[in-house]
């Protein structure tokens, strides 16, 4: 979720390149051309949040940076918006090995548009740098995950299945 840039800061690129399938969801609309030109995963263009249809997408000039919450004086896309649930679904997506989600201020909040009891993900990569670190570390802890690595932008969490 966020997918950015198809190689450069990809959380899931090593993992394509060794034989890893997944999909690929990224909102901003000037990303979607190059994830599918160098990706061999789908691409969904959509925001992920906690409602189906569209909304505005602020656009920074740093792609990297565009976010649902940006300056409301900004540029900014209409584009399709879907709880990840919704988009799981539709894709057939049960069982998640790892999920990635990079989605400026908003981590926290796409995450939980997800049904947590269906997929029950082994691993996350999610981005902390502009969230509230503590809300996000008592989620993932009270759903039984370890936290096994921090950086100064992403929170990494396993959880063993039972």
């Amino acid at each position: 979720v966020g997918a950015g840039d198809p190689i450069n800061l990809s959380n899931t690129y090593h993992f394509e390149r060794n034989g890893w399938t997944g999909l690929l969801i990224e909102a901003d609309p000037r990303r979607i051309a190059a994830l599918i030109r160098k990706r061999t995963s789908p691409v969904v263009h959509a925001a992920v949040c906690d409602r189906d249809g569209d909304v505005h997408l602020h656009l920074d000039s740093n792609p990297d940076l565009s976010s649902l919450y940006g300056n409301p004086l900004s540029d900014y896309a209409t584009v399709p918006a879907a709880r990840l649930e919704t988009i799981l679904h539709y894709h057939g997506i049960a069982a998640i090995d790892l999920l990635s989600i990079d989605v400026e201020s908003a981590d926290l909040a796409a995450w939980r548009t997800m049904h947590f009891q269906s997929h029950q993900p082994r691993a996350v990569i999610i981005e902390h740098e502009h969230s509230d670190k503590a809300a996000m570390l008592a989620e993932f802890l009270g759903l039984g995950y370890r936290l096994i690595d921090e950086n100064a932008s992403n929170f990494v969490f396993v959880r063993d299945r039972p």
